[in-house]
């Protein structure tokens, strides 16, 4: 019998990406919140939902949580840490502790609708304690009702 070879190359580690568990219920303390852009992509997609820990409010540098913005929308962030390097006037007083940023990824639009390329936007500085209090919590996992179903179909 012949051997037969595949020709489909291994996919190379993509470096910074990361995985969420999928889960067919929502855990007690969680949350699911839609993805309604492309704010964290490529990692999240708009139409995922995921969980949110909400016990979970403190910030983690690289860690993507769900800020509530004084509209009242929440939306996945990336949350940064930035080193002292950064000074910024807060309250009325200039700071070079480090402080938190808010990251999420936006399309650029040409004038004529199209897209032309993903940039990264950010809103802080904040300390702490201020972004703390807009973290609804982490996001621990992407909830997908009929994930089970779909690995195991019916016989």
């Amino acid at each position: 019998m012949a051997e037969t070879k595949h020709s489909t190359p291994a996919s190379a580690q993509q470096p910074g990406l990361r995985s969420y568990i999928v889960f067919d219920h929502i855990p007690d303390g969680c949350i699911a919140v839609e993805v309604v852009d492309r704010s964290a992509a490529p990692h999240l997609n708009r139409g995922d939902f995921v969980l949110v820990d909400t016990a979970d409010r403190e910030p983690a540098h690289g860690e993507h949580s769900v800020i509530r913005w004084s509209s009242g929308e929440m939306q996945v962030v990336d949350l940064r840490l930035k080193p002292g390097r950064y000074g910024a006037c807060i309250d009325g007083k200039y700071e070079f502790d480090a402080l938190w940023w808010a990251q999420w990824q936006g399309a650029m639009y040409r004038l004529d609708g199209r897209a032309a390329e993903v940039s990264t936007w950010g809103d802080g500085p904040y300390r702490a304690e201020q972004l703390a209090e807009k973290l609804v919590g982490k996001v621990v996992g992407i909830y997908q009702p009929n994930f089970m179903p779909v690995l195991r179909p019916a016989a």
